[in-house]
């Protein structure tokens, strides 16, 4: 019951990268989109900034339906009953948030409900000082029964975006884009976020992921680099 109720909130992605056997040639997906107009508006940060995308779960938050240490719980509308959730949030995420908002356009987007996520959003950023824009579920592209993020459909030069995720398979209909994290449940010593800055930072300065990937591939990367 509460494990469906999760799933249900926030449709959790498998890795098929990993699961997928490697002499098996998959038939082209389906794809199921909801709109062809973009999902974003443009802006003025649009014109200035390159955009970077952030996953929600397991990159900056973990949650449960179960009563597990939280720092919030928020009651989440499930038609004919409340479902209580309890919110861990990831060390630094307040801090990289900020850091980010300062140098990118911003876009939370995730393939939980928004009924959860806008909560879990308002919670961390309640001035709407640091994410620009929030997706949910229902901006996500079907592919099989898989909700996957379509940087394609944002509006913008795709050279541009980069998507911070800890699901592969969610960013992966352009995998170059792509900057992954390890998933977080609750280490309380994890420093992932702020490994990502320097990165981030020479991303934001050449406004090019393909270049910025190139120059730092072999001497550098998000997952297991050192701040100094």
């Amino acid at each position: 019951m509460h494990a469906s109720q999760l799933r249900h909130l926030r449709s959790t992605t498998p890795n098929a990268a990993a699961t997928a056997p490697s002499n098996t040639v998959a038939a082209p997906p389906v794809k199921h989109h909801r709109s062809v107009a973009p999902l974003l508006p443009m802006t003025l940060l649009s014109k200035t900034r390159p955009l970077l995308v952030l996953d929600l779960d397991e990159t900056l938050v973990h949650a449960s339906v179960e009563k597990v240490p939280h720092e919030v719980c928020f009651g989440v509308n499930m038609g004919a009953q409340t479902v209580n959730v309890y919110v861990k949030i990831r060390p630094f995420a307040r801090e990289f948030l900020k850091a980010v908002s300062a140098q990118f356009e911003v876009a939370m987007f995730t393939a939980s409900l928004a009924a959860y996520a806008d909560q879990v959003l308002d919670y961390l950023d309640p001035a709407k000082m640091y994410v620009h824009h929030r997706l949910f579920r229902s901006h996500c592209t079907n592919v099989d029964g898989v909700f996957l993020k379509d940087m394609s459909l944002l509006g913008r030069s795709l050279e541009r975006v980069a998507i911070v995720d800890n699901s592969p398979i969610a960013y992966s209909l352009q995998p170059e884009n792509g900057v992954p994290i390890s998933s977080w449940f609750d280490d309380p010593s994890d420093t992932e976020l702020m490994k990502m800055i320097p990165f981030l930072e020479f991303f934001a300065q050449v406004q090019d992921i393909y270049r910025a990937t190139k120059t730092f591939r072999g001497k550098f990367h998000p997952m297991h680099a050192s701040v100094h």
